[in-house]
């Protein structure tokens, strides 16, 4: 059975957790070929998967990377080449998402579309094309939250799938939130939505928005996010109680600037103020990077360390060191402050102790399945009385939530890998393989 995912981004250390997931159960469900569609696959050189032949492909227009791993770095032609690149890209991004949301949404130009496809990414487009099904990465890829109108390389490849007219999977997704500026970029996402053969939704508001598409109710399915499906490999590391944990606050920030409910000197302050009073406690701070390496989010450290006067208290965890070993080290802090999406996730299937910032509702909701939404609150209101004022409740609950996480996040375990089992079971009866 031949398995195409798409689309990964391979810096992001969420969505390579994700990726972590997939590929382990496809190896263990017997899928003997899987082709993953990535932002940069050199920064998969290095994978551990044994067990089933697993390739890695550019995805979407992102194809300049070749300039910078065969060539001569800042050669003359290494400019030409990443010149070009960029005009390509450009090209692609423009014309040709044009020409492809025509073909699907309008039903016009569709062999030009096709010979579109081919010639931006034969790689993946030749993929695709010999797939039994394409499976998408988990996450939150379909919201104009993040991209205005969903335009960009993820809608570009999954709209790649149906022209190709292959079975789709949308796996483990949060759907939304919408404000859509042109009405042909929605009808695309309906396309998508309606084309996909199951939708796999990871939290309840996502349910609400699929019905706005009147999408058949049939095609939804409830599950977690997959990164939960990771417990079992860290299981034996999240056992000792936090009361029993070293002292170590452990902090991971969100860099993202779209839709921000909050500036950003007001929450470097705010977090330099919980920073503060941990040490004050008798507590060190780890800050643990969900990018790999990335100035930007090492920029948020820096500044939370130098407004705290707390530095020599401080230590930013290797951005390099893979998932395992990143839920290994969060598994070892008492508690834990999560903004961005997967890092609440880490801290929740480690049953570590958490303080929730949510940019988006759907990390309140991860909170509310756990029955600990008091310990987590929107972006807006964000400030160190409001930080400091969670954590001396954290505290003082230190091995009750521990208990709570740890409970729920064994149920969730089962639960994801039930779900991607039959998943898996469900392209095999269709393609007979």
């Amino acid at each position: 059975m031949k398995i195409v995912v798409l689309p990964q981004v391979s810096s992001n250390k969420g969505d390579r957790a994700v990726l972590h997931f997939m590929l382990d159960c496809f190896i263990a469900n017997g899928v003997k070929e899987v082709t993953v569609a990535t932002a940069n696959p050199a920064m998969w050189e290095n994978n551990h998967f044994q067990g089933g032949n697993i390739s890695f492909i550019h995805q979407g227009w992102t194809i300049y990377a070749r300039a910078e791993s065969k060539v001569p770095f800042k050669s003359i032609r290494y400019y030409c080449l990443r010149i070009l690149s960029k005009l390509r890209a450009k090209f692609y991004g423009k014309a040709g998402y044009s020409l492809l949301r025509t073909a699907l949404v309008n039903q016009k130009f569709c062999l030009l579309a096709k010979l579109m496809c081919y010639l931006c990414n034969r790689e993946l487009w030749k993929a695709i094309q010999k797939a039994d099904a394409v499976v998408t990465t988990g996450g939150h890829r379909i919201t104009t939250l993040l991209q205005p109108d969903v335009v960009g390389q993820q809608t570009f490849n999954m709209a790649m799938v149906v022209l190709a007219s292959k079975k789709m999977y949308l796996w483990s997704q949060t759907i939304g939130a919408f404000n859509f500026k042109k009405e042909i970029n929605r009808e695309l996402i309906k396309k998508i939505l309606t084309y996909s053969e199951r939708i796999y939704v990871r939290d309840i508001n996502s349910i609400q928005e699929l019905k706005a598409f009147l999408i058949n109710d049939s095609k939804v399915f409830k599950t977690y996010d997959s990164v939960f499906g990771l417990r079992q490999d860290v299981s034996e590391y999240c056992g000792v109680v936090p009361s029993k944990r070293s002292n170590v606050l452990g902090i991971s920030v969100y860099t993202g600037k779209s839709g921000r409910m909050i500036e950003y000197k007001q929450y470097i302050r705010s977090l330099a103020g919980l920073v503060k009073k941990a040490v004050d406690d008798g507590f060190s701070v780890k800050f643990f990077p969900m990018h790999i390496k990335d100035a930007g989010e090492h920029r948020y450290f820096t500044d939370i360390m130098e407004q705290s006067s707390c530095a020599d208290k401080c230590f930013i965890v290797d951005s390099l060191i893979d998932t395992i070993e990143h839920l290994k080290q969060l598994a070892q802090c008492k508690i834990f402050v999560g903004h961005k999406t997967h890092s609440i996730i880490f801290a929740l299937l480690t049953a570590t102790p958490l303080i929730a910032i949510a940019y988006h509702i759907k990390s309140i909701d991860f909170m509310r399945q756990y029955g600990l939404e008091d310990y987590g609150f929107i972006e807006s209101e964000t400030s160190p009385e409001k930080l400091i004022s969670i954590f001396e409740k954290v505290k003082s609950n230190l091995d009750e939530i521990h208990s709570i996480e740890a409970e729920k996040s064994d149920e969730m375990c089962k639960k994801v890998r039930q779900d991607f089992a039959g998943l898996i079971e469900g392209i095999r009866a269709y393609s007979g393989n």
